[in-house]
């Protein structure tokens, strides 16, 4: 049965395309050019315009080290720009103890080391082109919990395109900030010589 119905299968189609060809196509009628004259605008210009890749004292711009990614990334950087925007963990206000004398002041706020949303800072070249905008990340302990925003900063860190623990992706390139090493602990003072008693 498999047989029969493919050989009327094959019939059918033998016959079909025999039909189709034995009709003549009809030709297109010929075509009349268009006297219309086009005026295109000249090409644009297609070339790089030019960028400062790096400052006078040899840290990098903003725009300089995006420009060239490629190059830096997965190296240590420094570069220069001013803090667009800033995005900071809040202080964390501490209670007293219950049994603490009430003339005892409040202790200090504790600043967290990260927090929701993440901590980070957004840099520009100061009166660059502000397409070019840079994410630094990092802990409030690093460069990033001393900047504020419209401040000037130079910041040394790994540039990569996410961060170690998965917080940040950015394709064009990501300033991952190190911890600042914590303030060397101040020398007790010598002991005074006591005076001789006689």
């Amino acid at each position: 049965m498999g047989q029969t119905v493919l050989g009327m299968c094959g019939v059918i189609s033998l016959s079909m395309a025999g039909l189709g060809c034995d009709k003549p196509l009809p030709r297109p009628e010929p075509t009349v050019r268009s006297t219309k004259v086009v005026t295109l605008p000249a090409a644009p210009e297609l070339s790089v315009t030019p960028y400062t890749a790096r400052h006078s004292d040899g840290t990098l711009t903003v725009e300089g080290l995006l420009r060239e990614r490629d190059k830096h990334i997965g190296t240590s950087v420094i570069v220069r720009g001013r803090v667009a925007s800033a995005v900071k963990c809040a202080p964390i206000p501490q209670d007293l103890p219950t049994d603490a004398p009430p003339e005892t002041p409040l202790p200090a706020p504790v600043i967290p080391d990260n927090c929701t949303p993440p901590q980070h800072l957004v840099l520009e070249d100061a009166g660059g082109n502000p397409k070019w905008k840079l994410t630094a990340y990092g802990s409030m302990k690093s460069q990033l919990g001393l900047a504020s925003e419209g401040q000037e900063v130079t910041l040394t860190g790994d540039f990569n395109m996410i961060s170690p623990d998965g917080v940040f992706l950015r394709q064009g390139g990501l300033l991952l900030l190190p911890d600042l090493a914590p303030p060397a602990p101040e020398p007790e003072p010598a002991p005074a010589d006591e005076p001789a008693t006689p």
